[in-house]
């Protein structure tokens, strides 16, 4: 033990870091394994299916629901298509 404080001091720090590195790999193989992907957009946009009128942010003293952020941000996205001619995707 003496030894492997001396030449190696960081190894147990090492070893329980890659210990928690595999852990989290065998979680992420397991989760894409089990459901499909669900984004943060997914979500966002079941919020907006499930309660449109519910108030998503306040900013600047101004309160936006759901329904008005997703409006404004395909307003944006589709802007956004038109100037750089982007495709969908």
């Amino acid at each position: 033990v003496f030894y492997i404080r001396t030449f190696y001091p960081y190894f147990g720090e090492d070893c329980a870091y890659i210990l928690r590195s595999l852990r989290l790999g065998l979680r992420l193989i397991r989760y894409t394994k089990s459901r499909p992907f669900y984004s943060i957009l997914d979500c966002f946009l079941d919020a907006v299916k499930s309660h449109p009128t519910k108030i998503f942010i306040h900013f600047e003293g101004r309160a936006y629901s759901y329904e008005e952020v997703d409006k404004r941000s395909n307003k944006v996205a589709r802007a956004l298509q038109a100037e750089a001619r982007l495709k969908e995707g």
